[in-house]
């Protein structure tokens, strides 16, 4: 996990390794549409899928490219830092259910974790300070299957809303935090993915997802004073707020099972 700081006039540098794994994927896409164009004139109209079920559970696990966390107790009213900190490479896992109610139209439901923790000096105080967050994220998605989708390949776009509610804690040496308050985000995501299709009843599935959940929660420290390195800092005891953005690609990798 990698994590640099920024302030908000900063201009954002694409992380290499972000673009490698960008363009492997895009790579991925492009050799599976080439391949479902190569097959479809050579495919039975009346059964393009190997599949006979409506229902599919799959879990997965997921690969966040970046993320950005506010620190607010560096802000002296209750309002956001402009101070944030970028947090990438996050890991993930979650779940997914999905329902084909129409010929080629899914709807699905899923949840997802994703945490992440860094540490850092405080920009005032030049003390160790460390915070640690996680998200939980659901999305309601409706999917289309593309129609070079073939017996062993099938390509699917789809779209829909994400609800996310996020803790967080900062600690600055050995004083913690604790939440006062967390609403739950509502957002939209757009998403498209491949998946290879093994038996009947199983296959693999590989998608990119692009959305931005934001939460503010509300923190507070309970013990005004630290004493560190024989001096004494004063910590403000008022209700501050934190953000949190997972505002990178996800790139998620699943497993699935075909039911009934």
């Amino acid at each position: 996990m990698t994590v640099i700081i920024y302030k908000m006039s900063t201009v954002k540098q694409f992380d290499k390794r972000v673009t490698s794994l960008v363009r492997l994927l895009v790579l991925f896409f492009v050799i599976t549409v080439l391949f479902s164009l190569i097959q479809f004139p050579f495919i039975n109209a009346n059964k393009l899928y190997s599949q006979t079920s409506n229902y599919s559970i799959s879990v997965k696990a997921n690969y966040t490219s970046y993320s950005r966390y506010y620190v607010g107790h560096y802000s002296h009213i209750n309002s956001l830092s402009e101070d944030y900190y970028s947090v990438d490479d996050l890991l993930g896992y979650g779940f997914d259910f999905r329902y084909e109610f129409l010929n080629d139209y899914w709807i699905g439901v899923s949840g997802e974790f994703v945490s992440g923790y860094f540490e850092y000096s405080h920009r005032d105080y030049r003390i160790p300070c460390k915070s640690q967050y996680s998200m939980l994220i659901g999305d309601v998605v409706c999917y289309y299957l593309l129609p070079l989708s073939g017996k062993r390949f099938k390509i699917h776009i789809g779209g829909g809303l994400n609800f996310a509610k996020a803790s967080n804690k900062d600690e600055i040496l050995y004083v913690s935090s604790e939440q006062l308050s967390s609403p739950i985000d509502i957002g939209i995501l757009a998403l498209c993915g491949t998946e290879y299709i093994i038996t009947n009843n199983f296959s693999l599935r590989g998608e990119i997802k692009f959305r931005d959940p934001i939460v503010a929660n509300e923190n507070k420290f309970n013990k005004s004073i630290i004493i560190y390195n024989d001096r004494t800092y004063s910590i403000p005891t008022r209700p501050y707020k934190s953000k949190i953005n997972i505002d990178g690609m996800v790139f998620e990798l699943s497993t699935v099972f075909y039911l009934f």
